[in-house]
């Protein structure tokens, strides 16, 4: 699993739907298409996740399938990974990319949720996202942005392990000062969320070193 994606898109996904119902089916579906930036060269990879939300045991998923009406690409994932807290449960995957390195298309999807006693759920999303993202390399993002966007932070410690996502707080214009969230933090990365589509661009990652000596030649 790779959680530096599937958490913050969770905290994100917690905020947009409401409580879930005791009918044992899929009651809410969403997407993301994620661009990552590794450094601040190179062109960004991309990866489609996607997650519904049960109101059936979650830890009972079995699959998850997704197929684009258009293309028919279409990806399955027989180990979902699970998020729950004590009023929603989440299944989902982070990994799907395109065939062959091809773009992750635009337009509707179907999916299929499969419990561990084989019933069968389905819904269906719609995403939509600016591919010009995928020829633009990090420093040039915030530039490229048309319309609103909402700018956070995602924290981790040195094993990958997010201590924080959210809001940048005022104090963090000092870049030393994240790290102050949690004594193992190690590195952040900023994610941009463009209002309107389906788009997260997850910016490079600096290192507590990297700010630190950035401080010291100032």
């Amino acid at each position: 699993m790779r959680i530096k994606y599937f958490l913050p898109c969770l905290f994100l996904l917690f905020s947009l739907f409401s409580c879930s119902d005791s009918e044992p089916r899929v009651i809410a579906s969403t997407a993301y298409v994620v661009i990552d930036y590794p450094d601040e060269e190179s062109l960004p990879s991309q990866r489609l996740c996607v997650f519904v939300e049960t109101s059936s045991d979650v830890h009972r998923a079995q699959s998850l399938e997704i197929k684009n009406r258009e293309t028919n690409f279409q990806w399955k994932c027989d180990k979902p990974v699970i998020f729950s807290n004590d009023r929603r449960q989440w299944a989902g995957c982070t990994e799907f990319v395109g065939p062959y390195n091809t773009e992750i298309p635009s337009g509707f999807y179907d999916i299929k949720y499969v419990d561990a006693q084989d019933r069968s759920f389905d819904s269906s999303i719609s995403i939509s996202y600016s591919k010009d993202f995928l020829s633009i390399t990090a420093p040039n993002v915030i530039s490229s942005v048309k319309g609103r966007y909402k700018e956070q932070i995602a924290v981790y410690t040195n094993e990958n392990t997010l201590c924080y996502f959210g809001d940048i707080k005022e104090a963090w214009k000092d870049e030393k000062k994240i790290f102050t969230v949690n004594n193992q933090a190690e590195y952040f990365r900023k994610c941009i969320m463009l209002s309107g589509t389906s788009l997260i661009c997850m910016l490079p990652a600096k290192t507590k070193a990297q700010v630190e000596n950035q401080k010291a030649e100032e």
